[in-house]
């Protein structure tokens, strides 16, 4: 089957569940098409392609999405940490706003996708998913389209994240849950499991058995994550780990990795403070250039050595479940990540940085606390295969469409 994998770069995570996706399929024969929606419109020769592409790009990330992250008095959104929206109308306002722009932005520019020429799309941003199903609608076309919904969330995420009338891919049984509460119908809902990296699954063993023996031994190596979203607080909490725990790297009783993506003000800020410290032999820096590389180069640290991940509760919070790596977290942005950080403290007793800051040696000296975070995540009875669930489904319509002919 030729597949359209769709999504968009307002972080990394949707990026990295596509990818998982698309490895997946690719394995089975499968014909993959990633379209980053925005992004790829820069390369158009057209000028209206290109206006179109900014303004959408401008209106979806600097006004909707921002108001979706923090609180803000434009919208009176009030978000806490039981994940409701408390007033309607910035529930309303925003969510439509959304929708209107995704609608729009379908009607402006898939065309310029032939997403006729595909026998199935894949959609992983709730954006994506509105946009293509208002141009498959205005086109009149019957393209199958899934909507893929990677995350862990309440109800304030999951009523942007469902997609009404079509058939939503969820990770849990909690997830169908939240999203037939926000109105969603059984018919409307299959449960699949976290697209986790269809690589990572197949050693998970090895990986769960490799960071136990570190931890044990307390030999560390932290891997800091930095995605495509990349606030001032994380960037703080970064720069104050590599300064706190200095002299244990310099004594090589700790080492350090770091990878991030397009972000100059961060590479400046931990180049300046890996030079004032005189870290530059210890520390493994890796500025990458592109989403794949990012991921690529993530992974492979979590397969070959990392046993402490730094981060923001984003969606490599499924990869510490998955391999038994403790997590020590930056604050979150946005009500999904409040939901993210309660999916792990579920599991085990995780920390916020701030919350151990200044006492960051003592913590990972504590061998008992960081295996009792280990072993609550090699316990856990999350399903993270929903790549291959996803590729399953795929070969039922195959099946269905051969038993029709």
């Amino acid at each position: 089957m030729k597949v359209a994998i769709l999504y968009l770069l307002t972080g990394i995570g949707h990026y990295r569940e596509s990818y998982s996706i698309g490895i997946e399929l690719a394995k089975a024969g499968h014909k993959i098409t990633y379209i980053e929606m925005l992004e790829g419109l820069k390369n158009f020769p057209s000028f209206k392609t290109r206006f179109w592409s900014q303004l959408y790009h401008f209106l979806i990330n600097q006004i909707a999405l921002k108001a979706m992250t923090k609180p803000t008095r434009i919208f009176h959104t009030k978000i806490n940490y039981t994940c409701d929206f408390k007033y309607y109308f910035s529930r309303f306002v925003i969510f439509n706003l959304l929708d209107f722009l995704s609608r729009m932005l379908g009607r402006s520019i898939g065309n310029l996708y032939q997403f006729e020429q595909y026998d199935l799309i894949i959609s992983l941003h709730p954006i994506t998913t509105s946009a293509a199903r208002s141009y498959l609608h205005m086109q009149k076309l019957k393209t199958p389209l899934l909507n893929v919904i990677p995350d862990e969330t309440g109800v304030l995420a999951g009523d942007f994240y469902r997609a009404d009338g079509l058939l939503n891919l969820v990770n849990s049984k909690a997830m169908h849950v939240c999203l037939n509460s926000c109105g969603l119908p059984e018919k409307n809902l299959k449960v699949i499991g976290h697209p986790l990296d269809p690589r990572i699954l197949e050693k998970r063993k090895e990986i769960q058995k490799r960071v136990y023996n570190d931890l044990y031994k307390q030999k560390f190596t932290i891997g800091i994550y930095m995605g495509l979203f990349c606030p001032r607080s994380q960037i703080e909490d970064n720069i104050n780990i590599l300064t706190e725990l200095a002299p244990q790297i310099k004594a090589d009783k700790v080492k350090v990795k770091v990878i991030s993506c397009g972000h100059d003000e961060y590479k400046h800020d931990v180049d300046d403070v890996i030079q004032r410290l005189e870290l530059e032999k210890y520390i493994d820096k890796q500025y990458v250039s592109s989403p794949k590389e990012l991921v690529d180069v993530g992974h492979e640290w979590m397969m070959k050595d990392v046993n402490l991940i730094v981060s923001r509760p984003s969606e490599l919070v499924f990869y510490s479940l998955a391999t038994g790596i403790p997590h020590l977290l930056s604050s979150p942005h946005g009500p999904q990540e409040v939901d993210m950080y309660c999916l792990l403290q579920s599991q085990a007793p995780v920390k916020y940085y701030s919350e151990i800051k200044n006492t960051l040696w003592e913590y990972l000296n504590d061998r008992d606390s960081l295996l009792k975070i280990h072993e609550g995540f090699v316990k856990t009875d999350y399903n993270f295969s929903g790549a291959l669930n996803v590729k399953n489904y795929l070969d039922e319509l195959q099946n269905r469409s051969t038993s029709r002919s």
